[in-house]
């Protein structure tokens, strides 16, 4: 059985980062494996079908995708963060939909929302 970790990048395939993890009698083996030679930029749902099938050929029971989780709980108690970044002190802060610092930071959430 196998797991697929990928960390997520939003303007090239290239930049995408993903492993395939198998549990072995010594221990843990990672396979990188080569991002999608897909029309850049990248799309959300053409990625997904494309790890999908990476998934099924690994035969992978877990797929992770590291990405932004979601947008802020407006009951939250903080003005401009989810509760994750203000107590890891994040670098980003991911607001209510469709706000966050810095700006630049939004393309980046959106693709992961999808």
């Amino acid at each position: 059985m196998a797991v697929i970790s990928v960390d997520l990048a939003y303007k090239r395939y290239a930049d995408i980062g993903i492993v395939v993890i198998t549990r072995t009698r010594r221990g843990l083996h990672c396979r990188f494996i080569s991002p999608p030679k897909l029309q850049a930029p990248p799309d959300p749902k053409e990625l997904a079908e494309w790890l999908t099938c990476r998934a099924e050929e690994a035969e992978a029971f877990t797929l992770m995708v590291e990405g932004t989780q979601g947008w802020k709980d407006a009951a939250n108690g903080l003005v401009r963060s989810r509760l994750c970044e203000r107590a890891l002190n994040a670098p980003a802060k991911t607001g209510l939909r469709g706000i966050v610092k810095p700006a630049n930071y939004l393309p980046f959430v959106s693709f992961c929302e999808w």
